[in-house]
């Protein structure tokens, strides 16, 4: 919060502190890096709050990309193929998932709210993590307060919606998704105000995530999950009550 972005050149021995510009009153809860220069960051909030900066100097400076104009529109997270390619997602808006694309690096637009899913009543995402959006390839999935993965197989021109096993609430679902290729996934969450419960909060898919399977075995209630890509199909799922790693996806 507060606007700041801090980044260290030295493998984390010193940091320094970089302000985006009129961003003192925001929440960054999404960074992600494209290249040793370029990076995005994402603020969360409602109407205006919500904005993407870019900086293509490595942190030097920031430029204002994006900004929310829909008051009812809440960012919760975003994910790029490459240094041109990314989806931001925000929490649904009269019965329609919310996601802007940029093809190019620079604009951002809308996809086509009737090529995805209807929503469910209230259905969005944690802004917790900024793990909610997973890319391979011409793939793209997030997971949804409401426990669902709606995906695309097609860069974002269809979609579709499956249910997964987790809990949703008020303060449960699907809080991280990640996966190894275009088969393999796992999905973790589970209740925020729970912390240390560990029912039924992962799940894996072995179909590019058209069905999921329960899996037990997560220490508490997880934020963030990922493979570790040196390491095949050892993935790390973390939380505020603890961490977990798998050696067998």
């Amino acid at each position: 919060s507060g606007g700041t972005i801090v980044r260290t050149e030295d493998g984390g021995t010193s940091w320094k502190a970089l302000t985006a510009p009129d961003a003192a009153q925001l929440d960054f809860r999404d960074i992600d890096a494209v290249s040793t220069d370029t990076a995005y960051v994402l603020s969360i909030g409602s109407g205006a709050a919500s904005r993407i900066y870019k900086t293509t100097d490595a942190g030097a400076t920031w430029t204002l990309q994006f900004q929310n104009d829909d008051a009812n529109a809440f960012f919760d997270a975003m994910a790029f193929a490459d240094a041109r390619t990314g989806y931001a997602l925000s929490d649904s808006v009269a019965g329609r998932m919310v996601l802007f694309r940029t093809m190019d690096g620079r604009q951002w637009s809308r996809v086509d709210p009737t090529s995805l899913p209807a929503a469910l009543a209230g259905e969005g995402a944690y802004a917790a993590s900024g793990t909610n959006v997973a890319i391979q390839g011409n793939a793209i999935w997030f997971g949804t307060t409401a426990s669902r993965v709606i995906r695309s197989t097609d860069k974002g021109r269809s979609w579709s919606a499956a249910a997964t096993p987790l809990p949703t609430s008020t303060s449960a679902g699907i809080f991280s998704i990640a996966f190894h290729n275009r088969e393999h996934g796992l999905v973790v969450g589970g209740d925020y105000k729970k912390e240390r419960e560990a029912a039924d909060n992962a799940a894996l898919s072995t179909d590019g995530g058209a069905t999921w399977t329960l899996v037990k075995g997560l220490g508490g209630f997880r934020s963030a999950v990922a493979f570790i890509p040196s390491l095949g199909t050892v993935a790390v799922a973390v939380g505020p009550s603890g961490s977990d790693y798998s050696s067998d996806g």
